[in-house]
């Protein structure tokens, strides 16, 4: 991640990180780590994250908290079995539910929204667990912890849009 920071400060020194939502349904604990520690490693490779775990403690409003997607450069969609549970039964969640609302909207607009959306599939298939809109999306399959950090170094070159022809960028993919 140093080369990566260091090729950014070398193309563009006054370039602004993304801003990333990420949107998760609760209800697993290991599955609530990973997010966490997901979010940790996006932080460090200079990425700015808003997660609800951080930015909407107790008191919080969570209809402000979750209107933020509108301003995000980049929604990442955590898919899981317990998103896709509560993505079919509304009545489950209210959260995951509005946050869905919003990202499908965001999904159906591309030219009003851009292409800012990414699934992430951490478990299950992503028929399962992904909302229908988002199944038409290519996702980041991070459900083997093997690839993580290649997966890891794709994303971050997506989100700082970084040209895919660039040498380090094969170079640091394959790094295991």
């Amino acid at each position: 991640m140093v080369r990566v920071k260091g090729l950014l400060r070398d193309i563009d020194p006054d370039s602004k990180s993304p801003l990333c939502f990420i949107s998760y349904a609760w209800g697993n604990v290991e599955n609530e780590k990973w997010v966490t520690n997901f979010a940790k490693d996006l932080q460090n490779s200079g990425i700015d994250i808003l997660l609800d775990r951080w930015h909407n403690g107790p008191g919080s409003s969570i209809s402000r908290y979750i209107e933020k997607i509108d301003v995000c450069d980049y929604v990442l969609i955590i898919g899981t079995p317990e998103l896709g549970e509560k993505y079919r039964n509304i009545d489950k969640d209210a959260v995951v539910s509005a946050e869905l609302s919003l990202i499908n909207t965001k999904v159906r607009q591309p030219s009003k929204f851009g292409r800012n959306v990414i699934p992430i599939l951490r478990e299950g298939t992503s028929t399962d667990v992904l909302t229908p809109l988002l199944q038409d999306l290519v996702y980041m399959d991070f459900r083997l912890q093997s690839s993580y950090f290649s997966n890891l170094i794709e994303l971050v070159w997506r989100l700082y849009e970084l040209p895919l022809d660039h040498p380090w960028y094969t170079e640091l993919k394959n790094i295991t």
